[in-house]
């Protein structure tokens, strides 16, 4: 197969009109004199496969009269295609200029003359101030797939010169004008044909393109074009979809891409803008997949961590929790609310994901509890940086929000979870999304063309990727090119991306920067539970002292009261013995005072 590879740039995909594309591609000027040594390598190897035909004849040559000759076994020795431009034609395709090309040919000749003198020898022909023209179209073909086509060719050969070597020579030279007329000829009916036929060659390749790039087991994107290409003079820009679907289920998002532009970076080969739509369908299709659900458990908690997932960590911020289930491990369920939104600023690339989390309490026998389920609301920075052919990042948290939903265990306040909650984050789930992003998404195929020193710019919807140089193309035995290199940097880009004349961001430095700022986080919200539970202990022993006392408070309470009821049960009882004893004392005078009227009554009976 020839090396027409690098036009797989111009058509990657079938054209399906849209409004709006999600990833944009411009290929320059400078990118088309890299292709350039590429076609004319392939073009170089097809026309040295020239097959010049056998010519034979008769000539009447003075004074011999007819001589019968015949030219066999001619090939080419020797070809050169010096000077070749390739030029971009607004709105119609690419032109290839080849000029001040030269062959050398070598062949046999025989003669006979007089009806009985043969003779033979070889001869050389030169032929020098060769040009072609040809003009490249770019459509689509029935399938979808790019199809290129010369739509046009143009060949003139310069200046011939033959020379014969052995026996009669001399006698060729004498009607070298017309054998020199019937090879140029000949040369020239084969030379557009086959550089049509070697255009053509790049279809094969061009079918073999997969149009649909596997990304894993959840996810495929598709870059079809969107619109036809833009060619100007200096460049030629192509529209993809550039959209996520999950795999054998192709299901449009609820958004469409927004129009988005590609800075003017001639200097660079071609340049690459993928926009916010395409990393928002990849968080579509992923949710759908349920991709970014996730339970969480102790065991996925750093053995080193101070925190871990159980009643009794919790139970310092939530006492109930500690009341209600003693000593067991906790398991938090996390779920996405809505669609993760990804928002593409100057040098600013942020995630925002609105989710919910409930922590339920795992009893002995496997079964869950629920504890409480919470609304939380994460923004994370994101840096991108480009690894291999594939496009790769890495997210850090920036700040929470959490609100509760729910409470199985009565109110308490979510603000005392914050910290506990956001090193969760940080340990158990941030790990495993950046796991996940760092195995890259494929960028769209760009054949044998390999990229270095890429260099990433955040603009507001897009970020872009250029690669200021390429490498050099090599030839391979049979005239393809070889230029499968991997790429040799990553170039990397945080939520305060650098631009080129900034360092690169060195990506293991950062991620362990963010361990160390991690693990002091942990030892600070270790202190702080640690001060949490010594609070707790002080506060109940002061809460046990303060019953005792308000025991014995009550004890001399019940002990006065005591007193005084025996006091006033004693005083009502003296009262009671005095009111009897006078009671009884009246009773006394009353009887005395009856018995005297009695006697008196007596006495007055007995007087009568």
């Amino acid at each position: 197969m020839f090396p027409w590879r690098w036009l797989a740039l111009l058509a990657l995909i079938p054209l399906s009109l849209s409004a709006n594309a999600g990833v944009k591609l411009k290929l320059t000027q400078k990118g088309l004199e890299f292709g350039k040594v590429l076609v004319v390598g392939s073009l170089q190897e097809k026309l040295k496969s020239i097959k010049v035909p056998d010519i034979s004849g008769k000539q009447r040559v003075a004074p011999i009269g007819k001589v019968q000759y015949s030219l066999s076994a001619m090939h080419i020795v020797k070809l050169g295609l010096p000077n070749s431009a390739m030029a971009l034609e607004p709105g119609t395709g690419i032109t290839l200029s080849i000029s001040n090309a030269f062959l050398s040919l070598h062949g046999n000749w025989r003669v006979k003359y007089f009806k009985f003198i043969k003779d033979s020898g070889s001869f050389d022909l030169g032929i020098k101030d060769l040009a072609i023209t040809t003009r490249i179209s770019i459509r689509s073909d029935e399938t979808g797939r790019p199809a290129v086509a010369a739509v046009s060719c143009t060949s003139t050969l310069g200046g011939v010169s033959i020379k014969f070597h052995g026996g009669a020579s001399w006698l060729y030279n004498l009607f070298n004008d017309f054998i020199e007329k019937s090879l140029r000829n000949s040369l020239q009916k084969q030379i557009c044909p086959l550089v049509a036929e070697s255009v053509s060659n790049m279809n094969l390749y061009l079918k073999s393109l997969n149009v649909v790039a596997p990304v894993d087991k959840y996810a495929e994107i598709a870059y079809p074009m969107v619109s036809s290409p833009e060619i100007s003079k200096s460049s030629i820009g192509f529209s993809l979809k550039g959209e996520f679907y999950n795999i054998g289920h192709h299901l449009e998002p609820p958004f469409a891409p927004a129009p988005f532009f590609l800075p003017n970076q001639e200097q660079a080969m071609l340049y690459i803008g993928i926009s916010s739509f395409t990393a928002n369908s990849a968080a579509f299709v992923y949710n759908r997949a349920g991709a970014l659900s996730l339970n969480i458990t102790d065991d996925m908690i750093p053995a080193s961590s101070p925190i871990r997932l159980t009643t009794r960590t919790f139970g310092a911020f939530i006492p109930q929790i500690a009341k209600l289930f003693p000593g067991l491990k906790m398991e938090l369920q996390v779920q996405t609310a809505k669609d993760p939104l990804v928002i593409l600023e100057a040098n600013n690339v942020t995630l925002g994901v609105i989710s919910s989390l409930t922590a339920y309490a795992v009893q002995t026998n496997s079964s869950l509890s629920p504890l409480f389920v919470l609304n939380m609301e994460a923004s994370v920075s994101a840096r991108v940086y480009v690894t291999g052919k594939r496009v790769a990042g890495a997210i850090t948290l920036n700040e929470m929000d959490m609100s509760l939903a729910k409470s199985y265990v009565g109110d308490f306040e979510v603000r005392s979870l914050h910290n506990i909650f956001q090193m969760v984050l940080k340990m158990a789930v941030i790990p495993r999304v950046n796991d996940m992003l760092q195995k890259g998404y494929p960028l769209p195929s760009l054949g044998k063309l390999s990229l270095v020193n890429t260099q990433l710019q955040v603009l507001k919807g897009a970020v872009v990727f250029t690669p200021p140089s390429t490498t050099t193309p090599e030839r391979e035995n049979a005239g393809e090119a070889a230029g499968d290199t991997a790429m040799a940097s990553r170039a990397s880009t945080s939520s305060r991306a650098s631009t080129p004349k900034k360092r690169r961001v060195d990506v293991a430095e950062a991620l362990q920067e963010l361990r160390r700022q991690d693990e002091q986080e942990w030892r600070r919200i270790h202190e702080e539970v640690k001060e949490r539970e010594d609070r707790r202990e002080a506060e109940r022993a002061r809460q046990a002292a303060e019953r005792e006392e308000n025991e014995q408070r009550r004890y001399r309470q019940m002990c006065e009261r005591q007193e005084r009821f025996q006091q006033e049960t004693a005083a009502r009882e003296e009262r009671w013995r005095e009111e009897m004893r006078a009671r009884d004392d009246r009773r006394d005078q009353e009887a005395a005072a009856r018995d005297e009227r009695f006697l008196a009554i007596l006495e007055m009976l007995a007087k009568k």
